[in-house]
């Protein structure tokens, strides 16, 4: 399976203007409890991987 990495890095910046403008809007609760889960990425993401790792995220958000 072949990646289009321009089509990727573009993505990539997209979602981290949204998360940037997203924060922006928070109240202060919930910009602690967003720093608490990018903490939680950051100390967890080169062990276990993005696939892994956001699975839980994505799965629980179908839940709710």
């Amino acid at each position: 399976m072949a990646f289009d990495r321009a089509a990727m890095d573009e993505a990539g910046r997209v979602a981290h203007e949204e998360l940037t403008n997203l924060r922006a809007q928070m109240t202060p609760e919930q910009a602690e409890g967003a720093q608490t889960l990018i903490d939680w990425l950051k100390a967890n993401f080169r062990a276990a991987g993005y696939k892994r790792l956001c699975r839980p995220l994505v799965y629980n958000k179908k839940e709710q």
